[in-house]
């Protein structure tokens, strides 16, 4: 059998693939099958901090703009990058459900870039529901990853196995933790629109983002997961998820954010472009987005 595997769905009325003797070839796309943001992969700061291989070119030429040129560049690259992640949140919440897409998309945001596929893979066979009923320990989930596992370059408090204890503690602490996370839902500001080009340190006072900061660490998490991880782990997972949920109106909370593990060169970065100020364009999670969305 011959199957044609597309990565986007064949435009409406486009001809089919055919055989060299005129049959025509089924095909697949793999874009709505997807369950996990690919393009993060590729991008993700951790591989572009490794490797210093993201497309600095693209970086350079925004020197030849005006500052504010530049803010709303990055704006549009990272309205881009989050609309996609709330576009692979839709589908896997679709096709996994609310509860299993929240416990697939925190293992996947603790593994970091290097173990996300091993701990998605620890996530198909451990379902939250079965991790209940079981309460596997650290070790009989590291096995599912076998050889699988990437430590080198990693801090040790960054290793897969210190990541799995700390989701097991969060899990036995809060085996139902997705639900928490969805009264969140109605409980989040519902601001229409992705208008980033406000003030950070004004919209953070006034949304009272420090205060949200602590209800996500105390009532979702149990203070199981602290710093910089958890800001990445609201970014990258909750945010997009809830957005999912009910198409609400969260690019905003995501935008300003704080930036979680911000790699150096992308804080380097956002320096040498002048783009940050004090008081007014802080530091954030969008700015660093934005940097990312070039680099891919």
């Amino acid at each position: 059998m011959i199957l044609h595997v597309l990565y986007h769905p064949l435009a409406r009325g486009a001809p089919p693939t055919l055989t060299e003797s005129g049959v025509e070839i089924p095909n697949v796309s793999l874009m709505p099958l997807l369950w996990y943001d690919l393009e993060a992969y590729a991008s993700d700061d951790s591989i572009v901090e490794s490797t210093r291989s993201g497309n600095e070119a693209a970086i350079e030429k925004l020197f030849e703009l005006s500052i504010e040129e530049r803010r709303e560049r990055l704006r549009c690259q990272a309205l881009e990058r989050w609309e996609l992640k709330v576009h692979f949140s839709r589908q896997r919440i679709k096709h996994c459900g609310w509860e299993e897409a929240c416990h697939m998309t925190a293992l996947e945001v603790l593994g970091y870039a290097a173990n996300r596929i091993p701990m998605l893979w620890v996530a198909s066979a451990f379902p939250l529901a079965r991790c209940r009923n079981e309460k596997p320990g650290v070790e009989r989930l590291f096995e599912l990853g076998r050889d699988r596992w990437i430590t080198l370059g990693a801090r040790p408090a960054n290793y897969p196995r210190q990541r799995l204890l700390q989701y097991v503690e969060w899990m036995n602490r809060a085996p139902f933790w997705p639900s928490v996370l969805e009264d969140f839902e109605r409980r989040l500001p519902n601001l229409q629109g992705n208008d980033f080009g406000g003030n950070s340190a004004e919209f953070r006072k006034s949304c009272g983002l420090g205060e949200w900061r602590d209800r996500f660490s105390k009532e979702v998490v149990l203070e199981q997961v602290g710093g910089a991880k958890l800001d990445t782990l609201i970014c990258d997972g909750f945010l997009p998820l809830l957005a999912a949920r009910n198409e609400r109106g969260l690019g905003m909370f995501w935008f300003y954010w704080f930036s979680g593990n911000a790699p150096k060169s992308v804080v380097e970065s956002l320096k040498n472009l002048q783009v940050l100020q004090p008081r007014r364009y802080v530091l954030s999670n969008g700015w660093t987005q934005g940097i990312l969305g070039l680099r891919a």
